[in-house]
C-alpha cells in the first residue's frame, strides 16, 4: 500500500539444519529401497490409521470345554514319570524337582494352498506360554512382545507351507485348575489366586499371493482341540478327527493374562497387574497387515543412530545437538553400522552402475544432492566406482556422497 510507510525488509535465508538421525538413517535406505519390513514394536495400530494392505480379519478367541481333570491326569503322570527318571539318573534330579504339573491344550487347523504364497505372517495371541508350528515344523518367530510375558507374538510361516493341505498347530502351555495344582501351590501359595479366570487362544494368519490376492485365516469354531493329547500331533498326517471342536468365546469376552504363570516367577507375591490381550492381538494383526516401508523412527537405535544423537525414547526433549562431536566423526569414517548399510546398497545397485555408469552416477547425484555432477565431479566418480565397476566401487562412491555436506544439511 503506497500510503503505509515501508519498513526495511532483511532476507535471513535459507536456513540450514543437519539431518537427524533418523532422517539420515531414511536417505541411506532411500538409495536402495531397502527398508525394514516390520517395526520394532507391536504396539502400533496401523489398521485404525488406514496403513494396511487390506482391511484386517478379525479373529474370534477359541479355548476348550473338556474337562481339566483330562489334562490334570497326563500332567501328573508326567511329573510322576520324570521323577522316576530322576531317581535312576542323578542329573536329571535337579530339573524333576522344579516340575510343574501343567499340560497341553494343542488346537489344530487344515487349510488347502493353490500355490506358495510370497508371504505368510501371523499374529498370535495366548492368555499363557504357546507355540505355533506348521506341517510339523516350528514358526520362525519375527517379534515378541516381552511387556506382556511374551504372550503377543509375529511369526514368519511361509518357509512351512506347501501346495495342497497344510496343518497349523498351536500348542498351548495350559495351567491345571485351582486346588489341584499342589506342587506350584506349595512353591508359591499366592499362585492360587492368579490363575487365569478365562483363558484363550487368538491367532490370524495372513497368505499372500504373488498376484496380490489376500487370504486371511482366524481362529473359529473350525479349529480342532484336545488336552493333553498323545502321539506326534504335530505331523501333518496325524489324526484329529475324534477331537473336540474350539468352543468360541462369548462376543465382547477377551482372555486375560495375569502375569507370569509359569516359572520362572520373579514375584513371590505374584503381584501382576493383569494383561488385556483383545487390543494388542488387533495391534500385531494390523503390523503382520501393512506394507513394509518402515522408517527409522519406528525401528531400534543402532550404533549410527545413536551417534547422531538419536534420542532416548523414555524422555522427552525439544533439541538435538547440532555440533559435529568425535563420535560422530568416528563413526561416519569407521562405524560398521553405516558401513554394513552402504555394502547391501551396493550389492542392490551394482547391477545397475555396470550398465551405464554415467548415468547412474547423475541418477545418485539427481537422488541425492537434486543436481547433477560437474565435469570433475563426474571423472572422480567414474574413478572410485573402477573399470569395470565393482561392489566395493560402488559402496566407496556412496559413502562419499553420504558425506558431503550437501546430502547432511537440509536448506
Amino acid at each position: 500500500d503506497p500510503a503505509t510507510p515501508q519498513k526495511e525488509y532483511v532476507f535471513r535465508g535459507p536456513q540450514l539444519r543437519r539431518m537427524t538421525a533418523e532422517q539420515f538413517c531414511d536417505a541411506l535406505s532411500s538409495l536402495s529401497e531397502e527398508w525394514a519390513r516390520f517395526p520394532d514394536t507391536l504396539d502400533i495400530d496401523f489398521a485404525a490409521a488406514g496403513l494396511t494392505s487390506h482391511p484386517i480379519s478379525t479373529p474370534r478367541w477359541i479355548w476348550t470345554d473338556q474337562p481339566v481333570e483330562h489334562g490334570q491326569s497326563g500332567a501328573i503322570n508326567e511329573v510322576m514319570a520324570a521323577q522316576a527318571r530322576a531317581r535312576a539318573d542323578a542329573a536329571a534330579a535337579a530339573d524333576a524337582a522344579d516340575l510343574v504339573p501343567r499340560h497341553r491344550v494343542v488346537f489344530r487347523k487344515r487349510f488347502m494352498l493353490d500355490k506358495l504364497p510370497v508371504e505368510a505372517y501371523a499374529a498370535m495371541a495366548t492368555s499363557q506360554g504357546a507355540s505355533v508350528s506348521v506341517n510339523g515344523q516350528p514358526a520362525r518367530g519375527v517379534r515378541s512382545d516381552g511387556e506382556r510375558n511374551g504372550r503377543i507374538s509375529l511369526v514368519d510361516l511361509r518357509s512351512n507351507l506347501i501346495v495342497g493341505e497344510n496343518v497349523i498347530v498351536l500348542d498351548v502351555t495350559s495351567h491345571t485348575a485351582k486346588g489341584l495344582n499342589d506342587v506350584e501351590a506349595r512353591q508359591y501359595p499366592a499362585s492360587r489366586n492368579h490363575l487365569n479366570a478365562v483363558s484363550g487362544v487368538g491367532f490370524c494368519l495372513r497368505v499372500q499371493a504373488d498376484d496380490g490376492h489376500i487370504r486371511d485365516i482366524v481362529t473359529d469354531e473350525s479349529w480342532r482341540v484336545l488336552r493333553a493329547p498323545e502321539g506326534n500331533w504335530r505331523d501333518a498326517g496325524y489324526e484329529d478327527g475324534e477331537w473336540l471342536p474350539a468352543m468360541v468365546l462369548p462376543h465382547g469376552v477377551a482372555p486375560i493374562d495375569e502375569g507370569p504363570a509359569l516359572p520362572p516367577i520373579t514375584r513371590n507375591d505374584f503381584a501382576n497387574e493383569p494383561i488385556e490381550l483383545a487390543n494388542p492381538l488387533r495391534k500385531a494383526i494390523s503390523t503382520a497387515a501393512q506394507p513394509g516401508h518402515i522408517r527409522a523412527s519406528l525401528l531400534g537405535a543402532d550404533a549410527l543412530m545413536l551417534a547422531l544423537d538419536r534420542p532416548n525414547r523414555e524422555q522427552v526433549i525439544t533439541t538435538r545437538l547440532t555440533a559435529a562431536t568425535t563420535l560422530q566423526a568416528l563413526e561416519l569414517t569407521h562405524g560398521n553400522s553405516l558401513n554394513q548399510r552402504l555394502k547391501r546398497a551396493a550389492s542392490k545397485l551394482v547391477g545397475d552402475a555396470r550398465k551405464t555408469p554415467q548415468a547412474w552416477i547423475d541418477g545418485i547425484y539427481l537422488h541425492t544432492l537434486s543436481r547433477s555432477p560437474d565435469a570433475a565431479e563426474l571423472q572422480l566418480a567414474r574413478g572410485m566406482l573402477g573399470e569395470p565397476v565393482t561392489e566395493e566401487g560402488v559402496a566407496d562412491f556412496l559413502w562419499a556422497i553420504t558425506m558431503l555436506p550437501e546430502f547432511d544439511f537440509i536448506r
